[in-house]
């Protein structure tokens, strides 16, 4: 896919958004309980990648505000990645919401897959529910923790063709 047609359907997202916005606006304001529910089922969701779900908008419906915390984590789903998740019905956005909680859940569970934030190791606390036994890993790249401890790279380059005398240069 094209970077324009990738900045069009994302436009093309914004919109969708934008459109459901003015909708809210002129409706009735949402129930806060309906709010706080479905704040609180994508919590744990966002919570496993070290994030807060963001808190539901002024005036916002809940069928907006269960479409925005999908499109928060959509990216973690390479089907729903680039879909407008506003435009769809409540039963395929359900679906959609249930297939990208499944793909955060696989990408947290990934023993390659580093911090969210900045890419370094992440600590996975877990306990045994059998004896209790309390184990600690840490899953990433190991490269962004050993680059820590490697010299800087050094290269050899000479002056002139003709020229034997090595030149030392320090490249970061």
């Amino acid at each position: 896919m094209s970077i324009v047609q990738e900045n069009i359907d994302a436009l093309s997202r914004r919109q969708s958004e934008l459109r459901a916005r003015q909708q809210d606006l002129r409706s009735r304001a949402a129930d806060p309980n309906a709010l706080a529910d479905a704040q609180a089922e994508w919590h744990p969701t966002y919570a496993s990648i070290d994030a807060a779900a963001p808190a539901p908008r002024e005036h916002e419906s809940v069928r907006t505000y269960e479409r925005r915390l999908a499109a928060g984590l959509s990216g973690f789903s390479p089907k729903w990645r680039n879909a407008d998740l506003y435009n769809l019905p409540d039963e395929m956005a359900a679906a959609a919401a249930a297939q990208i909680k499944e793909a955060v859940k696989t990408a947290v569970d990934s023993p390659t897959q580093g911090n969210f934030a900045d890419g370094s190791l992440r600590k996975v606390i877990k306990t045994d529910e059998e004896t209790g036994q309390v184990t600690i890993e840490h899953r990433g790249n190991p490269r962004h923790f050993i680059d820590l401890f490697q010299p800087a790279y050094q290269t050899i380059v000479k002056r002139h063709i003709g020229d034997r005398t090595p030149v030392f240069r320090w490249i970061d």
